[in-house]
């Protein structure tokens, strides 16, 4: 990138992908009706992420998910302690202390049926019956 209007036309090519992760947008136009974003930051990664990305993908294929829930590499959230981390868009539920053993009951139940799995969210999101996201907390 040589200029300002450079990083400009980027931001506006990748601006409908990123409204996908904010939960007041209705129709995104991506294909994908939910973001599964999992930290690949230092600490998460040597708390077993890149396993549970495998597994997470592995299950998305089992239930005829890969076209509906796209999974998002990414860096340190700068939660390390709360590690692997693992955020669902567009509502912004944060899984913390993700682990494989987790995945297929958050596929089944979350990213398939729609509900939460309320137990695997960390404790601070869940209120009674509320979930808040993740930029709530």
């Amino acid at each position: 990138m040589k200029s300002l209007d450079e990083i400009k036309v980027i931001r506006d090519e990748m601006a409908v992908e990123l409204q996908t992760r904010d939960e007041s947008v209705e129709a995104n136009g991506t294909k994908y009706r939910k973001h599964v974003l999992i930290c690949g930051g230092t600490g998460c990664t040597s708390s077993g992420s890149a396993q549970i990305e495998k597994t997470l993908a592995e299950e998305l294929e089992k239930n005829g998910l890969t076209n509906e829930v796209q999974i998002v590499k990414t860096g340190c959230f700068g939660l390390c302690a709360l590690g692997p981390i693992m955020i669902v868009y567009p509502e912004g539920s944060f899984y913390a202390h993700a682990s494989v053993d987790r995945i297929p009951e958050i596929v089944e139940e979350h990213l398939k049926n729609g509900n939460p799995v309320k137990k695997y969210l960390y404790e601070e999101t869940v209120d009674g019956d509320t979930i808040k996201s993740l930029n709530e907390t």
